[in-house]
């Protein structure tokens, strides 16, 4: 019986294990804005480096796929905590629009956020000090501003 019970209690702890293990793997990852720029390109994108309206922002760039269906900006801000309070302002703005009925459907996470509305989708990403977000620009794009965040591996 104590083996039995030894063996289940492994394989308790080893799911515990795994699950803790595949969890960890939804944390944003930081890119620069050179391989932003790489990526969003090969996608065909056109990218430009744009002046910000945030003094706080180092770094801003620009991406409009071939329709101009679907806009990818990137900024980098001066420090961390600065792009976590703009993350975090976005996450509040969101929250709020999904409760006056303006966003559908919306999902947030330390990291992420997605609102879907009538097909558009605004996807924001968040990693140490750079905040990147796709925009699709059509009613019927949806896919393009998800296809957009997967090309970049954020």
């Amino acid at each position: 019986m104590k083996i039995v019970k030894r063996i289940v209690a492994a394989v308790v702890v080893s799911a515990m294990a795994l699950s803790l293990a595949a969890c960890g793997g939804s944390k944003a990852k930081k890119i620069s804005a050179e391989d932003f720029q790489s990526k969003l390109e090969k996608e065909n994108y056109t990218v430009t480096e744009t002046p910000s309206g945030d003094e706080k922002v180092t770094k801003t760039m620009i991406a409009y796929n071939e329709d101009m269906s679907v806009m990818v900006t990137y900024s980098l801000y001066g420090n961390k905590d600065d792009a976590k309070k703009a993350f975090d302002d976005f996450k509040d703005g969101a929250e709020e629009a999904k409760k006056s009925g303006e966003i559908e459907k919306l999902s947030t996470s330390s990291s992420k956020i997605t609102a879907t509305s009538e097909g558009q989708c605004v996807i924001v990403v968040y990693a140490e000090d750079m905040i990147v977000m796709s925009t699709s620009l059509s009613g019927d794009n949806e896919d393009g501003a998800k296809a957009a965040i997967k090309a970049l591996g954020v």
